[in-house]
Protein backbone atom coordinates (compact mmCIF):
# COMPACT_ATOMS: atom_id res chain seq x y z
CA UNK A 1 0.00 0.00 0.00
CA UNK A 2 2.90 2.29 0.73
CA UNK A 3 4.07 1.74 -2.21
CA UNK A 4 1.71 2.48 -4.45
CA UNK A 5 1.36 5.78 -2.97
CA UNK A 6 5.31 6.48 -3.42
CA UNK A 7 4.96 5.72 -7.41
CA UNK A 8 1.63 7.83 -7.68
CA UNK A 9 3.45 10.60 -5.92
CA UNK A 10 6.48 10.49 -8.03
CA UNK A 11 4.41 10.22 -11.27
CA UNK A 12 2.51 13.52 -9.85
CA UNK A 13 6.31 15.08 -9.56
CA UNK A 14 7.20 13.82 -13.32
CA UNK A 15 3.77 15.73 -14.98
CA UNK A 16 4.41 19.21 -13.03
CA UNK A 17 8.02 18.99 -14.55
CA UNK A 18 7.40 18.44 -17.91
CA UNK A 19 5.04 21.45 -17.66
CA UNK A 20 7.27 23.82 -16.34
CA UNK A 21 9.64 22.43 -19.01
CA UNK A 22 7.11 22.97 -21.84
CA UNK A 23 7.07 26.94 -21.06
CA UNK A 24 3.77 26.39 -18.84
CA UNK A 25 1.45 24.80 -21.79
CA UNK A 26 -1.22 22.58 -20.79
CA UNK A 27 -3.16 19.84 -22.45
CA UNK A 28 -6.53 20.89 -22.98
CA UNK A 29 -7.78 17.40 -22.12
CA UNK A 30 -5.85 17.38 -19.04
CA UNK A 31 -7.75 20.56 -17.84
CA UNK A 32 -11.30 19.86 -19.11
CA UNK A 33 -13.52 23.14 -18.16
CA UNK A 34 -10.75 25.51 -18.85
CA UNK A 35 -12.30 27.47 -21.26
CA UNK A 36 -15.58 27.87 -19.69
CA UNK A 37 -13.84 29.57 -16.54
CA UNK A 38 -13.04 32.31 -19.31
CA UNK A 39 -16.51 32.87 -20.61
CA UNK A 40 -17.74 33.29 -17.51
CA UNK A 41 -15.00 35.63 -16.11
CA UNK A 42 -15.54 37.76 -19.50
CA UNK A 43 -18.94 37.92 -18.88
CA UNK A 44 -18.63 39.28 -15.41
CA UNK A 45 -16.07 42.49 -16.79
CA UNK A 46 -18.22 43.37 -19.93
CA UNK A 47 -20.30 45.77 -17.41
CA UNK A 48 -16.94 47.37 -16.50
CA UNK A 49 -15.16 49.74 -18.29
CA UNK A 50 -11.27 48.81 -18.99
CA UNK A 51 -8.99 52.10 -19.18
CA UNK A 52 -7.11 52.65 -22.47
CA UNK A 53 -3.52 52.33 -22.47
CA UNK A 54 -1.88 55.02 -23.37
CA UNK A 55 0.89 55.22 -25.61
CA UNK A 56 3.66 57.22 -25.88
CA UNK A 57 4.55 59.52 -28.76
CA UNK A 58 6.82 58.03 -31.28
CA UNK A 59 9.77 60.83 -31.23
CA UNK A 60 10.71 59.80 -34.69
CA UNK A 61 7.08 60.30 -36.24
CA UNK A 62 6.43 63.36 -34.66
CA UNK A 63 9.67 64.83 -36.71
CA UNK A 64 8.65 66.49 -39.64
CA UNK A 65 10.58 66.34 -42.70
CA UNK A 66 9.73 69.55 -44.29
CA UNK A 67 12.12 72.05 -44.39
CA UNK A 68 11.49 74.90 -42.30
CA UNK A 69 11.00 78.44 -43.65
CA UNK A 70 13.58 81.11 -43.16
CA UNK A 71 12.64 83.97 -45.04
CA UNK A 72 11.95 86.58 -41.91
CA UNK A 73 15.42 85.62 -40.50
CA UNK A 74 16.87 85.95 -43.85
CA UNK A 75 15.54 89.47 -44.32
CA UNK A 76 16.59 90.28 -40.44
CA UNK A 77 19.91 88.95 -41.42
CA UNK A 78 20.49 90.95 -44.67
CA UNK A 79 19.15 94.59 -43.11
CA UNK A 80 21.90 93.89 -40.56
CA UNK A 81 24.30 93.53 -42.61
CA UNK A 82 23.62 96.01 -45.40
CA UNK A 83 23.71 98.55 -42.26
CA UNK A 84 26.79 97.20 -40.96
CA UNK A 85 28.31 98.30 -44.46
CA UNK A 86 26.92 100.80 -45.40
CA UNK A 87 28.50 102.17 -41.91
CA UNK A 88 31.76 101.06 -43.01
CA UNK A 89 31.91 102.10 -46.29
CA UNK A 90 29.78 105.30 -45.33
CA UNK A 91 32.59 106.42 -42.40
CA UNK A 92 35.60 105.53 -45.17
CA UNK A 93 34.12 107.91 -47.63
CA UNK A 94 33.78 110.99 -45.52
CA UNK A 95 36.90 110.65 -44.20
CA UNK A 96 38.30 110.26 -47.63
CA UNK A 97 35.88 113.73 -48.38
CA UNK A 98 37.17 115.35 -45.24
CA UNK A 99 41.60 114.83 -46.13
CA UNK A 100 40.95 115.94 -49.85
CA UNK A 101 38.76 118.89 -48.89
CA UNK A 102 41.68 120.08 -45.97
CA UNK A 103 44.78 119.49 -48.38
CA UNK A 104 43.03 122.13 -50.19
CA UNK A 105 42.06 124.66 -47.27
CA UNK A 106 44.68 124.35 -44.90
CA UNK A 107 47.56 125.61 -46.95
CA UNK A 108 45.15 128.73 -47.69
CA UNK A 109 44.49 129.36 -44.06
CA UNK A 110 48.10 129.19 -43.39
CA UNK A 111 48.97 131.56 -45.81
CA UNK A 112 46.37 134.27 -44.12
CA UNK A 113 46.69 132.97 -40.11
CA UNK A 114 49.74 132.62 -37.78
CA UNK A 115 48.27 130.01 -36.38
CA UNK A 116 45.74 126.84 -37.46
CA UNK A 117 45.01 123.80 -36.22
CA UNK A 118 47.50 120.77 -37.03
CA UNK A 119 45.03 118.74 -37.86
CA UNK A 120 41.09 118.79 -38.21
CA UNK A 121 38.94 117.76 -35.48
CA UNK A 122 36.10 115.25 -35.59
CA UNK A 123 32.97 116.08 -33.66
CA UNK A 124 31.57 113.46 -35.76
CA UNK A 125 31.87 111.11 -38.52
CA UNK A 126 30.70 113.70 -40.43
CA UNK A 127 31.44 116.86 -39.32
CA UNK A 128 35.03 118.39 -39.34
CA UNK A 129 36.21 121.90 -38.52
CA UNK A 130 39.76 123.60 -38.15
CA UNK A 131 40.51 126.44 -36.18
CA UNK A 132 42.81 129.65 -37.09
CA UNK A 133 43.79 133.01 -35.83
CA UNK A 134 46.25 135.65 -35.57
CA UNK A 135 45.55 137.87 -38.75
CA UNK A 136 44.99 141.66 -39.65
CA UNK A 137 41.55 142.72 -39.50
CA UNK A 138 39.65 139.90 -38.00
CA UNK A 139 40.24 138.13 -34.45
CA UNK A 140 39.84 134.58 -36.12
CA UNK A 141 38.01 131.94 -38.67
CA UNK A 142 36.69 128.96 -38.43
CA UNK A 143 36.23 126.73 -41.35
CA UNK A 144 33.53 123.56 -40.91
CA UNK A 145 33.21 120.85 -42.83
CA UNK A 146 29.46 119.29 -42.40
CA UNK A 147 29.42 116.24 -45.17
CA UNK A 148 26.20 114.00 -45.46
CA UNK A 149 25.53 111.02 -42.75
CA UNK A 150 27.06 108.72 -45.15
CA UNK A 151 27.56 105.95 -42.34
CA UNK A 152 23.38 106.40 -41.18
CA UNK A 153 21.70 104.03 -43.74
CA UNK A 154 18.48 105.80 -43.17
CA UNK A 155 19.51 109.68 -43.04
CA UNK A 156 21.62 109.07 -46.09
CA UNK A 157 17.94 107.63 -48.14
CA UNK A 158 16.30 110.69 -46.45
CA UNK A 159 18.49 112.87 -47.98
CA UNK A 160 18.74 111.45 -51.10
CA UNK A 161 14.97 111.07 -51.52
CA UNK A 162 12.73 113.44 -49.46
CA UNK A 163 14.81 115.91 -47.74
CA UNK A 164 17.83 117.04 -50.23
CA UNK A 165 20.93 117.75 -48.69
CA UNK A 166 24.69 118.64 -50.00
CA UNK A 167 28.31 118.24 -48.51
CA UNK A 168 28.88 122.00 -47.15
CA UNK A 169 32.17 124.35 -46.43
CA UNK A 170 30.96 127.12 -44.36
CA UNK A 171 33.87 129.71 -43.31
CA UNK A 172 33.09 131.60 -40.33
CA UNK A 173 35.39 135.15 -39.43
CA UNK A 174 35.17 137.07 -36.62
CA UNK A 175 35.43 140.91 -37.68
CA UNK A 176 36.49 143.90 -35.76
CA UNK A 177 33.60 145.50 -33.54
CA UNK A 178 34.86 149.09 -35.17
CA UNK A 179 33.75 147.73 -38.94
CA UNK A 180 31.45 150.43 -40.62
CA UNK A 181 27.63 149.48 -40.05
CA UNK A 182 27.14 147.12 -43.19
CA UNK A 183 24.70 144.39 -44.40
CA UNK A 184 25.66 142.54 -47.60
CA UNK A 185 24.48 138.90 -48.83
CA UNK A 186 24.84 136.94 -51.77
CA UNK A 187 22.52 134.36 -51.50
CA UNK A 188 21.88 131.32 -53.80
CA UNK A 189 17.76 131.58 -55.06
CA UNK A 190 16.26 128.48 -53.65
CA UNK A 191 18.41 129.45 -50.21
CA UNK A 192 16.97 132.64 -49.90
CA UNK A 193 13.43 132.38 -47.82
CA UNK A 194 15.11 130.24 -45.75
CA UNK A 195 17.88 132.79 -45.14
CA UNK A 196 16.01 136.19 -44.67
CA UNK A 197 13.89 134.03 -41.92
CA UNK A 198 17.07 133.01 -40.03
CA UNK A 199 18.65 136.59 -40.38
CA UNK A 200 16.48 139.43 -38.39
CA UNK A 201 19.68 141.83 -40.13
CA UNK A 202 18.66 140.99 -43.50
CA UNK A 203 15.34 143.61 -42.98
CA UNK A 204 18.56 146.13 -43.11
CA UNK A 205 19.07 145.15 -46.48
CA UNK A 206 17.32 145.25 -49.91
CA UNK A 207 17.53 143.44 -53.23
CA UNK A 208 19.94 145.06 -55.54
CA UNK A 209 19.57 144.98 -59.60
CA UNK A 210 22.10 147.12 -60.42
CA UNK A 211 25.33 144.40 -58.93
CA UNK A 212 26.69 142.44 -62.35
CA UNK A 213 25.96 138.95 -60.21
CA UNK A 214 24.00 136.68 -62.32
CA UNK A 215 21.55 133.91 -61.00
CA UNK A 216 20.76 131.96 -59.75
CA UNK A 217 22.79 134.44 -56.86
CA UNK A 218 20.84 137.43 -55.22
CA UNK A 219 22.33 140.14 -54.00
CA UNK A 220 20.74 141.66 -50.95
CA UNK A 221 22.59 145.11 -49.19
CA UNK A 222 21.58 148.06 -47.16
CA UNK A 223 23.28 150.67 -49.46
CA UNK A 224 24.74 151.45 -52.74
CA UNK A 225 28.17 152.45 -51.52
CA UNK A 226 28.85 149.16 -49.56
CA UNK A 227 28.05 146.67 -52.46
CA UNK A 228 29.82 149.11 -54.84
CA UNK A 229 32.64 148.80 -52.76
CA UNK A 230 32.34 144.92 -52.18
CA UNK A 231 31.29 143.54 -55.20
CA UNK A 232 34.49 144.17 -57.23
CA UNK A 233 34.95 143.15 -60.78
CA UNK A 234 37.52 140.23 -59.51
CA UNK A 235 34.77 139.33 -56.69
CA UNK A 236 31.94 139.16 -59.18
CA UNK A 237 34.35 137.51 -61.81
CA UNK A 238 34.63 134.78 -59.03
CA UNK A 239 31.07 134.79 -58.24
CA UNK A 240 29.62 134.18 -61.88
CA UNK A 241 31.73 131.44 -62.57
CA UNK A 242 31.63 129.59 -59.22
CA UNK A 243 27.34 130.57 -59.04
CA UNK A 244 26.11 126.94 -58.76
CA UNK A 245 28.54 126.24 -55.83
CA UNK A 246 28.11 129.17 -54.21
CA UNK A 247 25.15 129.18 -51.02
CA UNK A 248 25.61 131.83 -48.68
CA UNK A 249 28.12 135.29 -48.51
CA UNK A 250 26.95 137.08 -45.51
CA UNK A 251 28.58 140.51 -44.18
CA UNK A 252 27.27 141.96 -40.96
CA UNK A 253 28.05 144.20 -38.17
CA UNK A 254 24.10 143.19 -36.73
CA UNK A 255 24.24 139.15 -36.15
CA UNK A 256 22.21 137.68 -33.88
CA UNK A 257 22.64 134.32 -34.07
CA UNK A 258 25.86 134.21 -33.28
CA UNK A 259 28.10 135.33 -30.12
CA UNK A 260 29.94 137.69 -32.55
CA UNK A 261 27.70 140.61 -34.21
CA UNK A 262 30.32 141.41 -36.63
CA UNK A 263 30.72 138.29 -38.96
CA UNK A 264 31.27 137.32 -42.43
CA UNK A 265 29.98 134.03 -43.20
CA UNK A 266 30.49 131.64 -46.44
CA UNK A 267 28.89 128.66 -47.25
CA UNK A 268 29.60 126.63 -50.33
CA UNK A 269 29.15 123.22 -51.67
CA UNK A 270 32.06 120.95 -52.61
CA UNK A 271 33.64 122.35 -56.14
CA UNK A 272 35.01 119.41 -58.22
CA UNK A 273 38.12 121.19 -58.22
CA UNK A 274 40.46 121.11 -55.23
CA UNK A 275 41.85 124.87 -56.67
CA UNK A 276 38.41 126.12 -56.37
CA UNK A 277 38.05 125.50 -52.50
CA UNK A 278 41.33 127.34 -52.79
CA UNK A 279 39.89 130.38 -54.81
CA UNK A 280 36.83 131.09 -52.73
CA UNK A 281 38.94 130.93 -49.44
CA UNK A 282 41.10 133.66 -50.72
CA UNK A 283 37.65 135.45 -51.65
CA UNK A 284 36.57 135.30 -48.34
CA UNK A 285 40.13 137.01 -46.90
CA UNK A 286 39.75 139.72 -49.82
CA UNK A 287 36.52 140.39 -48.36
CA UNK A 288 38.17 141.10 -44.49
CA UNK A 289 40.16 143.67 -45.97
CA UNK A 290 37.78 145.35 -48.41
CA UNK A 291 35.50 145.73 -45.01
CA UNK A 292 38.06 147.04 -43.29
CA UNK A 293 38.61 149.90 -45.75
CA UNK A 294 35.06 150.46 -46.04
CA UNK A 295 33.58 154.07 -46.01
CA UNK A 296 30.45 154.97 -46.00
CA UNK A 297 29.04 158.27 -47.64
CA UNK A 298 27.66 160.69 -45.14
CA UNK A 299 23.99 160.27 -45.76
CA UNK A 300 24.68 156.37 -46.25
CA UNK A 301 26.36 156.30 -42.89
CA UNK A 302 23.35 158.20 -41.08
CA UNK A 303 20.77 156.52 -42.56
CA UNK A 304 21.98 152.91 -41.44
CA UNK A 305 22.56 153.94 -38.24
CA UNK A 306 18.72 155.54 -38.12
CA UNK A 307 17.93 152.20 -39.70
CA UNK A 308 19.47 150.44 -36.61
CA UNK A 309 18.82 152.52 -33.44
CA UNK A 310 14.88 152.06 -34.74
CA UNK A 311 15.08 148.11 -35.16
CA UNK A 312 17.21 148.59 -31.40
CA UNK A 313 14.07 150.07 -30.34
CA UNK A 314 11.24 147.55 -31.87
CA UNK A 315 13.41 145.21 -29.83
CA UNK A 316 13.64 146.39 -26.66
CA UNK A 317 9.71 146.97 -26.87
CA UNK A 318 9.43 143.57 -27.90
CA UNK A 319 11.23 142.13 -25.44
CA UNK A 320 9.51 144.67 -22.85
CA UNK A 321 6.59 143.29 -23.76
CA UNK A 322 7.88 139.84 -23.10
CA UNK A 323 9.03 140.38 -19.89
CA UNK A 324 5.24 141.98 -18.58
CA UNK A 325 3.40 139.72 -19.99
CA UNK A 326 5.80 136.54 -18.24
CA UNK A 327 5.41 138.33 -14.94
CA UNK A 328 1.55 138.73 -15.45
CA UNK A 329 1.48 135.27 -15.92
CA UNK A 330 3.18 134.36 -13.18
CA UNK A 331 1.01 136.53 -10.63
CA UNK A 332 -1.88 134.62 -12.45
CA UNK A 333 -0.51 131.38 -11.85
CA UNK A 334 0.61 132.41 -7.72
CA UNK A 335 -2.69 133.76 -7.17
CA UNK A 336 -4.44 130.20 -8.98
CA UNK A 337 -2.24 128.23 -6.48
CA UNK A 338 -2.89 129.88 -3.35
CA UNK A 339 -7.36 129.81 -4.39
CA UNK A 340 -6.71 126.52 -4.87
CA UNK A 341 -4.78 125.72 -1.16
CA UNK A 342 -7.56 127.82 0.35
CA UNK A 343 -10.34 125.83 -1.33
CA UNK A 344 -8.95 122.72 0.47
CA UNK A 345 -9.01 123.87 3.87
CA UNK A 346 -12.34 123.96 5.96
CA UNK A 347 -14.54 126.49 5.39
CA UNK A 348 -14.28 128.25 9.09
CA UNK A 349 -10.32 128.60 8.27
CA UNK A 350 -11.55 130.06 5.06
CA UNK A 351 -13.95 132.63 6.61
CA UNK A 352 -11.23 133.61 9.20
CA UNK A 353 -8.23 133.89 6.33
CA UNK A 354 -10.83 136.05 3.67
CA UNK A 355 -11.67 138.17 7.11
CA UNK A 356 -8.27 139.23 7.88
CA UNK A 357 -7.38 140.39 4.16
CA UNK A 358 -10.37 142.57 4.19
CA UNK A 359 -9.31 144.13 7.73
CA UNK A 360 -5.65 144.43 5.98
CA UNK A 361 -7.19 145.71 2.84
CA UNK A 362 -9.00 148.60 4.92
CA UNK A 363 -5.98 149.36 7.01
CA UNK A 364 -4.04 150.03 3.98
CA UNK A 365 -6.95 152.42 2.50
CA UNK A 366 -7.02 154.43 6.24
CA UNK A 367 -9.87 156.13 7.32
CA UNK A 368 -11.58 158.87 5.21
CA UNK A 369 -11.43 162.45 6.02
CA UNK A 370 -14.21 164.67 5.84
CA UNK A 371 -13.76 168.12 5.09
CA UNK A 372 -15.39 170.75 6.91
CA UNK A 373 -16.72 174.60 5.15
CA UNK A 374 -16.60 177.15 7.99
Amino acid sequence: MMHACNVLMLSLLRCLASAEEDGGVFDDEEFVGLDAFKAEETVEHQGERVPEKKVAPDPVASFSMLPKDFTLEIIYGTVIVVYIAAYIVGRSKNMGISARVFDAAVPVLREHFHLVTESPSAESLHEYHVLATGRAHCDGAKATLELLRRQDLFSLGWSAFVAKQEDIFTLDVVLPEDIPPVVLAVVHEMQRKTFVKDYPDIAFAKGMTGSKVEMPLNVLCDSDDAMRMLLTNEVVAVLNRLKHNIRVIHITDSNKRMNHKQMLRMRFTLPSDNLDIAVLLNMSMYFVDLVSRLQLTKSSLERARKVRAAMAEKEWKAQSAQRQELAQQRKAEKLQKKKEELEKLPQEVQEKILEKKMRKAQKQRGPKMKVMHG
